[in-house]
């Protein structure tokens, strides 16, 4: 058979078109460390279609926590929760 392991979702890298970012009208960024902030900077979006921005947590780290705090305060973003983790449901 071969070692040929299937390529995860994760491991793959699409480029995000710039037409998908002129004609959304909000964007949902999983955010764990300063890294991920940056990916979302570098993205291509046009002032006069800027979208609202939702940071949505990787982790409930209390360090992943205050970054997103920090970010969605100086920049008026908001928070994305993901409600089932509070209860436990994966």
């Amino acid at each position: 058979m071969g070692d040929h392991q299937p390529e995860s979702w994760h491991a793959r890298r699409l480029a995000i078109l710039d037409e998908a970012l002129r004609r959304g009208n909000e964007i949902k960024h999983c955010v764990g460390k300063p890294a991920d902030i940056e990916k979302l900077l570098a993205l291509n979006i046009p002032r006069e279609f800027m979208p609202m921005i939702w940071l949505q947590p990787l982790s409930q780290s209390l360090k992943a926590t205050k970054l997103r705090i920090q970010e969605v305060t100086a920049r008026d973003w908001r928070v994305s929760i993901q409600t089932h983790k509070f209860f436990g449901v994966r």
